[in-house]
């Protein structure tokens, strides 16, 4: 069989696969055994109030995880297995990350159902930040302007659909997510994300993977990488360790370094084994 052949065929073996399992699918598959608690966000609005009737997204999510400091009734009470679904239609920004923090951590199984945009504010905060006993899903989730990658993921990321931009990496790289987890994705796209040193950071902090820096289990399938920028490797896709499987996806104007769009820089079994793929 020849190279490209076996390329083809590897390809539609691995879009099959995570197709016919797809992270909504598996959602459903791996959830824990109690049925879930659906919470509707009803206020687009980013707050914690327990006098104003709405269950906004930030008040779910502190439900979600059970955060002690947050008792509001507007939110139902989570049993570790959350469905998070959106009444309203629009962007939420997240303006209140300053007053109250981070979003809290998933610990858990939980997941976030859109469609709906979920904009960073341009703060220096991890959006998501997913332990390793945590599960999160992500279907039809636009996120934008993260400042310090937008997912920080050490447990299990699954991704249907949704649009990724403008996002920047914090850290060693990263711009929409940084995986040393297990990610699926399927049907995304990741556009104008970078991963590159800060004026301040000195010339020797640079970054890996302008949308994902990834060291663990990445899975890839009829997604869209375009724009992205690194000043490491990788100005889409750094693969550092572990195992990637990418099909049917396509890559456009991804520059590392400066240099070469796309996969000219690494590439396919760059220096010592790993690839760096954009």
């Amino acid at each position: 069989m020849n190279q490209t052949l076996r390329n083809v065929v590897l390809s539609a073996v691995l879009l099959a696969s995570i197709f016919t399992h797809t992270p909504q699918a598996q959602a459903e598959e791996n959830a824990p055994d109690a049925p879930p608690v659906t919470m509707t966000v009803n206020t687009l609005v980013d707050k914690l109030d327990p006098n104003d009737g709405k269950c906004s997204f930030r008040e779910a999510m502190a439900r979600a995880f059970g955060s002690p400091e947050v008792n509001i009734s507007e939110c139902p009470v989570s049993n570790g297995n959350t469905k998070i679904t959106f009444a309203v239609a629009g962007t939420i920004v997240l303006t209140n990350a300053v007053q109250h923090g981070a979003l809290p951590d998933t610990i858990n199984f939980v997941t976030i159902q859109g469609p709906v945009t979920i904009d960073g504010g341009n703060i220096k905060q991890i959006l998501f930040d997913v332990e390793s006993s945590g599960t999160l899903n992500l279907i039809n989730v636009n996120i934008k302007n993260a400042r310090y990658t937008a997912i920080d993921s050490r447990g299990k990321l699954q991704i249907a659909g949704g649009k990724f931009e403008n996002n920047s990496a914090g850290g060693a790289g990263g711009g929409v997510i940084r995986n040393d987890g297990t990610a699926i994705i399927a049907g995304a796209s990741f556009i104008n994300n970078k991963a590159v040193r800060k004026p301040n950071e000195g010339a020797l902090a640079v970054k890996d993977g302008g949308a994902i820096r990834t060291t663990w289990k990445l899975s890839v399938a009829g997604s869209t990488f375009k724009g992205n920028v690194s000043d490491g490797q990788g100005g889409a896709i750094a693969f550092k360790a572990g195992n990637m499987d990418i099909a049917d996806s396509s890559f456009t104007a991804n520059v590392t370094k400066g240099q070469a769009p796309d996969l000219d820089y690494g590439g396919d079994g760059g220096r010592g084994g790993r690839r760096w793929w954009g």
